[in-house]
């Protein structure tokens, strides 16, 4: 249980855990991806309540297992800036990764129940990316394989509007052919370096 304070001042308890199993609780999977997952109504006004706190995630049927960390600490940890974990550990062992904020938990099991890469969809994204104008705060997420594709979400392209991406599972295929040489690109290891598994790591310039 922990504490939460309403916008109205009503502090109030709610059942909160460091640690969540969706193995044993099936319908956690639901709530991520429907984005109700640790949503709670206040008492008192009757406002529901969306804080975003660190929690890990598993999925003892699956090979799923992160730390997700507030989007809101999203640049003090890529400062390098001590984050707080659940549970006693201060630090993030290497084989638990981490994602950032609940959109990319969502994603992170969406990429994971398709069968595919967290690592080898990053890139895919990178690739993107770079044919995008520079400066542009994009944002893409994984949704779903259909008819042999893989389909991105894009947040940032234009006001208000969310754009679809059709990625070939063949292009797919040969990325993954090509994290698996020695000499693969700097810039994918980067990306794919662990815990954190991403291409929001770092600034994509521009492609000539």
């Amino acid at each position: 249980m922990k504490n939460l304070t309403c916008f109205c001042e009503t502090e109030f308890e709610a059942d909160i855990n460091d640690v969540y199993d969706l193995a044993l609780s099936k319908h956690l999977e639901k709530e991520i991806l429907e984005g109700s997952f640790l949503s709670f109504t206040c008492p008192a006004c009757g406002k529901v309540l969306k804080p975003e706190l660190p929690v890990r995630i598993l999925n003892t049927e699956k090979s799923l297992d992160v730390y997700v960390l507030p989007e809101t600490e999203r640049d003090a940890y890529l400062a390098g800036k001590d984050i707080d974990l659940p549970g006693e550990s201060k630090e993030i062992p290497s084989q638990y990764g981490i994602v950032i904020g609940y959109a990319e938990l969502a994603e992170k099991i969406k990429i994971i129940d398709a069968g595919f890469s967290p690592a080898v969809v990053e890139i895919i994204k990178y690739f993107y990316l770079k044919k995008i104008k520079s400066g542009s705060e994009v944002i893409i997420f994984f949704d779903h394989e259909k008819d042999d594709s893989l389909f991105f979400h894009i947040h940032g392209l234009k006001p208000d509007e969310i754009g679809v991406a059709a990625i070939p599972r063949s292009f797919y295929l040969k990325v993954e052919d090509d994290l698996s040489k020695p000499a693969a690109d700097e810039d994918y290891r980067q990306i794919i370096e662990p815990p954190y598994i991403s291409v929001r790591k770092f600034i994509i310039e521009e492609e000539d």
